[in-house]
């Protein structure tokens, strides 16, 4: 997505990995993860993330990777595959004819050009994209160059998803996400960069930086400390600010509790590991009130929970089931960018990684189930015997 990210030299990108490799084995996970149990015949768990490819976040505490192990599926907000890839860039662009210096303000165009340029970027590759698209990327600029490197938290848990061979799905559909922004009239979507890049100016004058902030309090667990970033990126007076944050949050959050309580009762013998960004689980309409309303019982986990060892195989072949506790061996703002719009990161991942000729061919040959149908009522398997001989512990 990002054009500039070609210029790295070949020296300089081996010496990068190289360094990512070495300083990686020093970060050391956060000691209060953003998990929860969910209750039930089989517990499923509910897991905060944050849709960047800092490497503090990217350290996930062993009880996270645990519950994970200990779940028969994964899903996301999104099923985070080449076709969901493909169908985001395909509605990034302007209509045929149009780029950015005829939609937006000159003014406009040229402060944002300035603001990409202190971070060795420019706006001219990115003149056929929607205003959306630049809005929506601008708080995360600062993280572009570390997606060559690394990939953000989300696409890290589905890997390991599916390494450990987990059934994939989404709690949302892409144009669920996408309609979202192009609901927007070009008239609002100019407002809401005006917004996104006034906060940022504003940020980098007193030192401070949106992101940053946001990784800072999710690494400290702080559920209200993200309910307040959050809040503090939408203007309750303003009114295109606040149709986005009922159509980015409130709608949204209603959504995704509606599929995940149906799949639940739906399916009570199916451990479901559900992953959003942190800011859809806080508040009075976050995930965690609305479940709890529900007569779900959440419980958040420590880091302790993760001492606890799952059953051993049921050599009968009858369903095995998880103990309340944990598994044993692990695998190994735009204005709105924290309430989980993570549609341009994705692309600009997808970006990245080809110009560094990475390939994700193993998740498209996982079991993906429709991302609505699925939690709606198709049949995952019951227990971990479903799906036959699973790896060996380590």
């Amino acid at each position: 997505m990002f054009v500039r990210a070609s210029g790295i030299c070949a020296r300089g990108w081996g010496l990068a990995v190289t360094v990512a490799v070495l300083v990686s084995g020093c970060v050391q996970p956060t000691a209060r993860p953003l998990l929860w149990e969910i209750e039930g015949t089989r517990p499923s768990y509910l897991y905060g993330t944050i849709h960047l490819p800092d490497e503090r976040v990217l350290a996930l505490p062993p009880v996270v990777e645990r519950a994970l192990e200990a779940a028969d599926a994964y899903y996301g907000e999104l099923l985070l595959n080449r076709a969901a890839e493909d169908a985001v860039a395909a509605r990034m662009d302007l209509p045929e004819g149009q780029t950015l210096h005829d939609v937006l303000p000159s003014d406009l165009y040229n402060r944002t050009d300035r603001y990409l340029q202190a971070r060795g970027l420019r706006l001219a590759p990115l003149d056929r994209k929607q205003i959306w698209v630049i809005a929506t990327s601008l708080v995360a600029i600062d993280y572009v160059w570390d997606l060559l490197l690394r990939k953000p938290l989300d696409l890290k848990l589905r890997d390991l998803a599916v390494w450990h061979g987990k059934a994939l799905g989404g709690l949302e559909t892409v144009d669920e996400q996408v309609t979202v922004f192009e609901s927007l009239t070009p008239e609002e979507q100019v407002h809401v960069l005006e917004l996104t890049l006034g906060r940022l100016e504003e940020a980098e004058r007193s030192g401070t930086n949106p992101a940053r902030e946001m990784v800072t309090v999710y690494l400290e667990g702080d559920e209200q400390g993200v309910l307040q970033v959050l809040l503090a990126d939408f203007d309750p007076e303003d009114e295109v600010s606040r149709k986005l944050f009922d159509q980015l949050v409130t709608q949204r959050n209603a959504r995704m509790t509606d599929r995940i309580a149906r799949g639940l009762r739906r399916q009570p013998t199916v451990s479901f590991f559900f992953a959003v960004g942190a800011a859809h689980l806080v508040g009075e309409d976050g995930l965690i009130a609305q479940l709890t309303a529900r007569g779900f019982k959440l419980r958040r986990l420590t880091p302790e929970d993760a001492a606890w060892s799952l059953p051993a195989d049921n050599a009968s072949g009858e369903e095995t089931r998880p103990s309340r506790r944990l598994g044993s061996q692990g695998a190994g703002s735009s204005l709105y960018q924290p309430a989980g719009a993570c549609l341009p990161l994705m692309c600009a991942e997808r970006a990245a990684r080809e110009q560094a000729k990475r390939s994700d061919s193993r998740v498209e040959r996982a079991r993906v189930p429709d991302p609505v149908k699925a939690i709606a009522g198709e049949r995952l398997p019951s227990s971990r015997t479903d799906r036959g001989p699973q790896r060996a512990r380590r």
